[in-house]
């Protein structure tokens, strides 16, 4: 039997000096430490000191302690430390660090409405915002464009009509094993393609995707279906390093779309952000499995042309709406429209404690949103436009470098592959020019 991990915490980080930005933005830290922290544990329980096999934990809880005791300057062999240091002692620093971010928490107490507030999340962890409101891919691996995708889609929807469970969990357990096993590895498929899109060697973080036992738990709709998808942030990239990342995942994957859409609460007190569309965000209490109707009811009763993402919270259910695209162009749902749908839930689902928020969507067509005709035309476009600003981009850089020594031709041609090595002409005193090849 293997002994559980150990414990990979920002507390953990600071006892090697690791700050907790350093850490949320590296996360193959957190391999590093486990197998530490076990190979230490194993040493430790081979000495037989211990009656009992220690974990992980319990070795390293006597770093954690002493690491308290240096923070707040008590020796770790005088009286104070007699005083003990628990898990206590860290709740006046987390309201201080709460009240500093304007959150009002009364008495000292730290209640449902203040975890509930927006605020909170980013108070305690100040990377969060920079993942939160980076765009994230939302992708589905599931396709009806090849012959094995449309027949294996039509017999999911054939168990569907006739209730055949064990066929439908059997469809979705491929989905989603093929989405959490994407999410897994260094570097993951999504973090190369963030690589090469980019050029940079950037961690992608925080990539979310659902489980066999819960596909809708992290999904969305389109088209009036619903279906198991991976939140792949996307921080820092610009837009067409965004359309790039989605042709290329939309055309591996055969999807007829791809989305990388930008949904941020906003205060209602405050300027709302340019060129982004009103809509909303419900939130509820819900923390059974999510079921695939829920989506699609949701939606046919907030109104045709509105999709939904979903995300499944340790204190809840999210649904954050997608505005409809109009001829008289974009528009998110109204009040009564979303209380129809709300209303629509809490009669089926019974579902509690319903907060309704305003957010800001922000996508742009043919970059953060892109649509296909099942071709892939229009991502292999986009390919061929981005490859081509790549070799125009690096073509001036050499070209800079080389001077007239080279000609934009043979500079093309290196870079095309059609020629193995660059052919510079070098002028030498007294002498024809020669044209040394190199690569």
């Amino acid at each position: 039997m293997r002994f559980p991990i150990s414990v990979n915490d920002v507390w953990e980080a600071r006892t090697y000096g690791i700050t907790d930005e350093a850490l949320s933005a590296n996360q193959p830290l957190h391999e590093m430490f486990a197998k530490y922290q076990n190979k230490v544990r194993d040493l430790v329980n081979q000495s037989g000191t211990f009656e009992f096999p220690l974990q992980s934990w319990n070795v390293q809880s006597r770093k954690w302690v002493k690491q308290r005791f240096d923070d707040e300057g008590i020796d770790v062999f005088g009286p104070e430390s007699l005083k003990g240091s628990d898990y206590s002692v860290e709740f006046d620093k987390i309201v201080k660090k709460l009240e500093n971010a304007g959150i009002n928490v009364p008495d000292g107490k730290i209640t449902r409405e203040v975890l509930m507030d927006p605020r909170t999340a980013d108070a305690l962890r100040p990377a969060t915002p920079r993942f939160r409101d980076a765009p994230k891919a939302t992708v589905e691996v599931g396709t009806i464009l090849t012959p094995s995708g449309k027949e294996g889609y039509e017999i999911y929807q054939a168990a569907k009509t006739i209730g055949d469970v064990l066929t439908q969990d059997e469809y979705r357990g491929v989905l989603t094993s093929i989405l959490y096993d994407s999410a897994r590895g260094k570097p993951t498929p999504w973090e190369a393609l963030v690589r090469v899109a980019t050029g940079r060697a950037q961690p992608v973080t925080r990539i979310y995707s659902p489980t066999r036992d819960d596909p809708f738990s992290i999904s969305g709709t389109f088209e009036g279906a619903a279906g198991p998808n991976i939140r792949v942030p996307l921080a820092d990239m610009t837009p067409d390093q965004i359309s790039y990342f989605n042709a290329v995942a939309g055309l591996g994957l055969k999807q007829k779309a791809m989305a990388a859409a930008e949904i941020k609460r906003v205060d209602p007190n405050l300027e709302f952000p340019q060129d982004a569309i009103p809509t909303s965000s419900v939130r509820f209490d819900y923390f059974s499995k999510v079921p695939e109707t829920m989506l699609t009811d949701f939606t046919n009763a907030l109104g045709k042309g509105f999709e939904i993402s979903v995300m499944k919270y340790p204190d809840g259910l999210v649904f954050d709406i997608n505005p409809r695209f109009t001829d008289a162009g974009p528009e998110g749902p109204t009040a009564q429209e979303i209380d129809q749908a709300v209303a629509e839930l809490q009669k089926k689902y019974n579902v509690q404690n319903v907060k309704v928020f305003p957010t800001a969507y922000r996508s742009e067509y043919g970059k953060n949103y892109v649509e296909d005709d099942g071709t892939g035309a229009t991502y292999r476009a986009i390919i061929d436009d981005t490859l081509k600003g790549w070799n125009n981009g690096y073509a001036e850089a050499i070209q800079q470098v080389a001077g007239s020594r080279a000609t934009r031709q043979d500079i093309e041609a290196f870079l095309e592959g059609r020629i193995d090595k660059l052919p510079l002409q070098v002028s030498e005193a007294g002498g024809a020019p020669r044209a040394p090849r190199i690569a």
